[in-house]
């Protein structure tokens, strides 16, 4: 199983996410964030309250688990519905999951997804 972890601009949220289920996704989390990477200056944080104080886009974090055989496809999906083509338009991060549980039911493994 994969781990996908996608960082885009909240404004590519709605389309991705249609994206994402079209392609089969059945479970996706999203968070909003405040994009402090490298290409936010610290300095131009406001750091009491976590929101940028410059033009940078809003961000939201996607977060998904899925089989391996699904994960070369998501991570696709997500990076051709989210392109902008500026700077800005986010990162992609995919690891490897060595166990998923489902609480209620206890299944275990890809039946857990």
């Amino acid at each position: 199983m994969k781990e996908i972890k996608a960082y885009v601009r909240e404004e590519k949220l709605q389309a991705v996410i249609r994206a994402l289920r079209a392609a089969g996704a059945r479970a996706v989390t999203a968070v909003r964030v405040v994009p402090l990477g490298s290409e936010v200056d610290a300095a131009f944080v406001d750091f009491s309250s976590a929101r940028p104080i410059t033009q940078y886009p809003p961000m939201v974090t996607l977060e998904l688990v899925c089989p391996d055989a699904d994960a070369a496809t998501y991570v696709q999906v997500i990076s051709s519905g989210a392109l902008t083509g500026h700077r800005g338009d986010g990162a992609i991060f995919v690891s490897a999951v060595e166990e998923a549980v489902h609480i209620r039911t206890g299944t275990r493994g890809e039946a857990a997804l």
